[in-house]
Order: C-alpha cells, then structure tokens, then sequence
C-alpha cells in the first residue's frame, strides 16, 4: 500500500496528491495493496519525491517536472535543475556570492595544507607546492563560480575533500 496516491485519467496523472486515509473513503471497497485495482478505480500509487536540497549555486533552482511512470499502476514526480530568472544585476550578485564562497572553501583548504610549509617540517613536495598554488589560483583562474573542479591533493595527503 502507497502512502500517496493521484487520479489518473487519459493516460497521465492528474490533480494534487491524495493520502492513504482519503483514498480509502473515496473508493472504499478497492484492495489499495492491489495496484491493478487502484488503477481500474481511475488511480495510481505515488512515489513522491521531496525536493532536492538547495544547493550553493545561485544561478539555478530546481523545478518540477513532469510525473513518470515508474512501472504500471505506479507513477513519481520528478524535479530538474533548472536556470533562475534573474535581472543583469541579481546574477551579478549570484556570482560574487559564490565566488565569495569559493575563497572562503579555498582559505580552509589552504590552511588545512599550511603545516606542509612550516619552516620546521620537512621540504614541501613539489606535488603539495602544486596543488596549493593551484588553490591560491582561485577564484582568478575560474570565470563560474559553481562550474568548476576542485585541484586534487597529492596522494597520500589526509585530506578528502567532496568534489564538485
């Protein structure tokens, strides 16, 4: 049994969704652990998805999309990530935000790699050398702040970092 359920008419979902509770007064004497009779009432079980989380790119939102099949008698929704209306000058801040968000994961990176170039520790490898100018690089070296990939540590060093 679906905890959500919607009409189905014509080949597609239709209207908002409907719990469990309600589906059982409105077609009271359906089996609802019977899919095949819940469809032959006029309606489907419903998988809904939450939204995703947002996410720190300021340029893009997630929308709804259309309702899918996902085998018979059971459909979903689905979301898409999708470009966010926005005048010349809400972009132009979007941008600075992520960009601002960017260093700051940048200093935090940098300062996680700092004790390699203490003047008490052991030479610095070139791979590490690399790989914080590489860090020190950004945001100059990047024109979009939430399309970009992160440099990769030298192997071996403690650290792992998620990977845009």
């Amino acid at each position: 049994m679906a905890d959500y359920y919607k009409k189905f008419e014509s080949g597609s979902t239709t209207g908002d969704l409907i719990v469990e509770g309600n589906m059982k007064d409105i077609i009271p004497d359906v089996d609802l652990t019977d899919t095949a009779a819940v469809l032959a009432a006029g309606y489907v079980e419903f998988n809904y998805e939450l939204k995703p989380a947002a996410d720190s790119n300021y340029l893009k939102e997630w929308t709804a999309g259309s309702d899918t099949e996902v085998s018979s008698g059971v459909w979903k929704n689905n979301w898409s990530l999708t470009d966010r209306t926005m005048t010349e000058a809400e972009r132009a801040d979007a941008i600075l935000r992520g960009m601002n968000e960017m260093r700051a994961e940048r200093n935090k990176r940098l300062a996680v790699t700092d004790h390699y170039a203490l003047e008490d520790t052991e030479s610095m490898s070139s791979e590490m050398t690399t790989y914080r100018q590489a860090l020190r690089d950004l945001p100059s070296s990047v024109s979009d702040p939430f399309d970009f990939t992160w440099p990769t540590p030298p192997a071996g060093t403690p650290i792992e970092w998620p990977q845009k």
